[in-house]
């Protein structure tokens, strides 16, 4: 079996979200999906990855470096930080490995934050390094 890079890491993500109890507490995991366009039950999360940059030494690919956005969205502003705040402890600074993936930093550089008529989002971006064992 070929290891799997970067173009894999949102299936990751939604494992790590929907797999956490502290962020299934405030978001129904049906309510935790990748690139979601304009749902009407709130809150939810939805998330992408950027364009990934790779690595290489003489012996090939090396390592795999994407942004990854989060993007949670409510109603309500308080609960919007809310589940930031239990994505954010969720994800900064965890490192995965198992039979296919290996991620070895998932950093937080930067978020923001926005209000589109009635409704608030917290924007969390993050780096994420997936590397070859």
């Amino acid at each position: 079996m070929t290891m799997k890079n970067a173009l894999s890491i949102n299936k990751y993500i939604n494992k790590f979200l929907t797999e956490s109890e502290a962020v299934t507490a405030l978001v129904e995991v049906q309510n935790i999906r990748p690139l979601i366009l304009q749902p009407t039950i709130f809150p939810y999360i939805s998330f992408m990855h950027g364009n990934i940059s790779s690595s290489y030494t003489k012996d090939g690919w090396f390592e795999d470096s994407t942004p990854v956005d989060i993007i949670c969205v409510s109603d309500d502003y308080g609960q919007t930080v809310e589940i930031a705040e239990a994505v954010r402890e969720l994800l900064e600074e965890k490192a995965y490995k198992d039979d296919d993936i290996y991620i070895s930093q998932i950093r937080l550089v930067g978020s923001t934050e926005d209000q589109i008529e009635n409704v608030f989002v917290q924007r969390l971006s993050f780096d994420v390094k997936v590397t070859a064992f």
